[in-house]
């Protein structure tokens, strides 16, 4: 705002806007603060989620990792088990799992 505005302005003037700035500063206080407590709510329900699913699921092996990035290359069940001295079923079993995920 221009000063020389300002300096125009009355006693009565000055205190209005004050009041009125006043109110405005509050409102974003509480509006942040509000977005600050809904941030702060999301994360702490993403890091529960996170939880549930870490507590259910298996974590993954080496072993399941291999398998999968061989899966991804194109080669059959067959010969992944072979390759890692599986069973079929095993390496079946695990990709099943992988893309349940």
């Amino acid at each position: 705002m221009d000063t020389g505005l300002l300096k125009a302005l009355t006693a009565q003037q000055l205190r209005l806007l004050r009041e009125h700035l006043s109110g405005q500063l509050s409102e974003v206080m509480t509006y942040l603060s509000f977005a600050e407590d809904e941030e702060r709510a999301r994360a702490e329900r993403r890091a529960r989620i996170d939880a549930m699913i870490a507590a259910r699921r298996p974590a993954k092996t080496e072993r399941d990792i291999e398998i999968m990035r061989l899966a991804r290359r194109g080669w059959s069940n067959t010969e992944i088990a072979a390759r890692l001295e599986l069973h079929p079923n095993t390496v079946s079993r695990v990709i099943r799992r992988e893309l349940r995920r």
